[in-house]
């Protein structure tokens, strides 16, 4: 028997016909740590589910903190030798592309893993933090939102209805955030204020409005705040990044390093520190 046979059979036997659900404790921390597709959504339930295997080898709480993923591992072996390692529980499905000579060789080339994918419904948002995998969150309104990718995993919000954003990337991940702001401000769609924080390679997209924002990168990732007009900017720049700012009213702050600022429009006032950086305002082509 073939690998790709081997597999099919497992992943056959572990698929159920029909989603499975279960409901969850309260807790007010998501942690997301492997390759599973999820979905967070506002609801009155409290539950997860899953098309594609038991949501008991996908989460467990710890404390207020809900974990999904899971770090159990299945071997594959053919003729003794271990050919490779994956997580049981992240495999959703397997498909098979043959190659040219229409057959799937049993050291498992042409076939493709997909990652599992899961529903989570809670009425509360989360503090959330992403691994590795993905996360897309539909709905929620509150006074804050405070998103984290440790590593190269995603979080998409379209629509945040918020008055404090905190966005955070340590590693090569991305956050890509749409915001409506809640309360008192210049407009009634306005966020207060936003914090974008990133260390490595990731990248960080904000579309909307936000009153105020502290943005800080070290390393050589992209903040693009350019579809995010904001009234006052301060920026903190180390090493070859690059942060695209739309600032109306003041941009404050210290460049170091082979980095850049590209500006949407010339704000009002400018102090900044530039040691290596390079800044730049952009004209109505898209230039310098």
């Amino acid at each position: 028997m073939g690998l790709f046979d081997w597999f099919s059979r497992r992943t056959a036997e572990q698929t159920p016909t029909t989603s499975n659900t279960a409901t969850l404790a309260p807790f007010t921390r998501l942690v997301i740590d492997g390759s599973v597709q999820a979905q967070l959504i506002e609801s009155t339930e409290s539950c997860i589910s899953s098309d594609d295997g038991d949501t008991a080898s996908l989460c467990w709480h710890d404390l207020d903190t809900l974990y999904v993923s899971g770090n159990r591992e299945s071997a594959f072996v053919e003729d003794g030798n271990i050919i490779s390692l994956f997580p049981s529980n992240f495999i959703g499905s397997i498909e098979q592309k043959c190659g040219s000579n229409g057959q799937v060789m049993d050291d498992g080339t042409g076939m493709v893993i997909r990652a599992r994918s899961c529903t989570i419904r809670t009425s509360q948002l989360p503090k959330i933090t992403v691994r590795a995998g993905s996360l897309h969150v539909q709905g929620f309104a509150g006074q804050a939102i405070d998103y984290c990718v440790a590593g190269n995993g995603n979080i998409r919000h379209d629509g945040a209805d918020t008055a404090i954003a905190k966005l955070k990337v340590c590693g090569s991940g991305d956050v890509l955030v749409g915001l409506h702001g809640r309360g008192p401000g210049i407009t009634a769609s306005e966020v207060q204020q936003l914090y974008a924080r990133i260390f490595g390679s990731g990248d960080i997209r904000v579309c909307g409005r936000a009153k105020t924002a502290d943005i800080s990168l070290i390393g050589s990732g992209s903040i693009h705040l350019g579809d995010c007009p904001v009234a006052e900017a301060k920026v903190s720049l180390s090493g070859s990044g690059d942060i695209r700012l739309n600032a109306t009213d003041s941009v404050s702050g210290t460049l170091i390093g082979g980095g850049q600022l590209a500006l949407m429009q010339e704000p009002r006032e400018r102090q900044l520190t530039i040691r290596g950086c390079v800044v730049y305002v952009i004209n109505r082509e898209g230039t310098a």
